[in-house]
Protein backbone atom coordinates (compact mmCIF):
# COMPACT_ATOMS: atom_id res chain seq x y z
CA UNK A 1 0.00 0.00 0.00
CA UNK A 2 1.41 3.36 -0.95
CA UNK A 3 0.68 6.72 0.66
CA UNK A 4 0.77 10.10 -0.97
CA UNK A 5 -0.18 13.42 0.65
CA UNK A 6 -2.28 11.66 3.26
CA UNK A 7 -4.13 9.38 0.86
CA UNK A 8 -3.90 5.64 0.60
CA UNK A 9 -4.06 3.56 -2.50
CA UNK A 10 -3.59 -0.14 -3.13
CA UNK A 11 -2.54 0.63 -6.70
CA UNK A 12 0.99 1.55 -7.72
CA UNK A 13 -0.16 4.11 -10.28
CA UNK A 14 -0.50 7.71 -9.09
CA UNK A 15 -4.01 8.89 -8.38
CA UNK A 16 -5.45 11.71 -10.46
CA UNK A 17 -6.92 14.73 -8.69
CA UNK A 18 -10.48 13.43 -8.69
CA UNK A 19 -9.37 10.07 -7.27
CA UNK A 20 -7.20 11.76 -4.61
CA UNK A 21 -10.08 13.98 -3.50
CA UNK A 22 -12.43 11.00 -3.40
CA UNK A 23 -9.92 8.98 -1.39
CA UNK A 24 -9.41 11.86 1.06
CA UNK A 25 -13.17 11.93 1.62
CA UNK A 26 -13.27 8.20 2.22
CA UNK A 27 -10.31 8.34 4.61
CA UNK A 28 -11.69 11.36 6.50
CA UNK A 29 -15.08 9.70 6.89
CA UNK A 30 -13.47 6.48 8.12
CA UNK A 31 -11.34 8.39 10.64
CA UNK A 32 -14.35 10.39 11.81
CA UNK A 33 -16.37 7.20 12.27
CA UNK A 34 -13.50 5.77 14.33
CA UNK A 35 -13.07 8.95 16.40
CA UNK A 36 -16.79 9.21 17.14
CA UNK A 37 -17.00 5.43 17.67
CA UNK A 38 -19.76 5.07 15.11
CA UNK A 39 -20.53 1.82 13.36
CA UNK A 40 -18.21 0.82 10.56
CA UNK A 41 -21.12 0.98 8.11
CA UNK A 42 -20.60 4.18 6.14
CA UNK A 43 -24.05 4.03 4.52
CA UNK A 44 -25.17 7.10 6.49
CA UNK A 45 -22.47 9.47 5.23
CA UNK A 46 -25.07 12.08 4.26
CA UNK A 47 -26.45 12.11 7.81
CA UNK A 48 -22.94 12.24 9.23
CA UNK A 49 -22.10 15.14 6.91
CA UNK A 50 -25.25 16.98 7.96
CA UNK A 51 -24.53 16.46 11.67
CA UNK A 52 -20.94 17.57 11.18
CA UNK A 53 -21.94 20.69 9.23
CA UNK A 54 -24.51 21.71 11.85
CA UNK A 55 -22.04 21.32 14.72
CA UNK A 56 -19.29 23.17 12.83
CA UNK A 57 -21.67 26.06 12.16
CA UNK A 58 -22.44 26.32 15.89
CA UNK A 59 -18.82 25.92 16.98
CA UNK A 60 -17.48 28.35 14.37
CA UNK A 61 -19.57 31.11 15.94
CA UNK A 62 -17.80 30.48 19.26
CA UNK A 63 -14.39 29.61 17.87
CA UNK A 64 -13.16 31.76 14.96
CA UNK A 65 -10.00 29.64 14.71
CA UNK A 66 -12.12 26.63 13.80
CA UNK A 67 -13.82 28.63 11.08
CA UNK A 68 -10.41 29.71 9.74
CA UNK A 69 -9.11 26.13 9.76
CA UNK A 70 -12.16 24.83 7.93
CA UNK A 71 -11.91 27.64 5.37
CA UNK A 72 -8.19 26.97 4.84
CA UNK A 73 -8.82 23.25 4.32
CA UNK A 74 -11.68 24.01 1.94
CA UNK A 75 -9.44 26.38 -0.03
CA UNK A 76 -6.74 23.69 -0.16
CA UNK A 77 -9.19 21.20 -1.63
CA UNK A 78 -10.56 23.72 -4.13
CA UNK A 79 -7.01 24.55 -5.25
CA UNK A 80 -6.22 20.86 -5.51
CA UNK A 81 -9.24 20.38 -7.73
CA UNK A 82 -7.99 23.20 -9.93
CA UNK A 83 -9.73 23.87 -13.19
CA UNK A 84 -12.32 21.17 -12.58
CA UNK A 85 -13.80 23.32 -9.80
CA UNK A 86 -15.38 26.71 -9.57
CA UNK A 87 -13.19 29.55 -10.64
CA UNK A 88 -15.20 32.71 -10.14
CA UNK A 89 -15.44 34.55 -6.84
CA UNK A 90 -19.18 34.87 -7.42
CA UNK A 91 -19.69 31.10 -7.53
CA UNK A 92 -17.48 30.70 -4.48
CA UNK A 93 -19.40 33.29 -2.49
CA UNK A 94 -22.69 31.61 -3.38
CA UNK A 95 -21.39 28.21 -2.24
CA UNK A 96 -20.68 29.48 1.29
CA UNK A 97 -24.27 30.55 1.96
CA UNK A 98 -25.70 28.55 4.84
CA UNK A 99 -29.30 28.00 5.89
CA UNK A 100 -28.29 27.85 9.56
CA UNK A 101 -27.72 30.93 11.72
CA UNK A 102 -24.14 31.79 12.64
CA UNK A 103 -25.08 31.46 16.30
CA UNK A 104 -27.74 29.46 18.09
CA UNK A 105 -31.15 31.09 18.15
CA UNK A 106 -32.36 32.48 21.47
CA UNK A 107 -35.56 30.73 22.58
CA UNK A 108 -38.57 33.03 22.82
CA UNK A 109 -40.75 32.92 25.90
Amino acid sequence: MSTSAGTRSTSTRPLNVRERLRQRGIDATRHLNDTLRLSGDMSDTKLLGTALAEVVVEESARNPQLASRVRARYDELVNMRGTEGRSSQEDRATSTTCAYPARPAVPRN
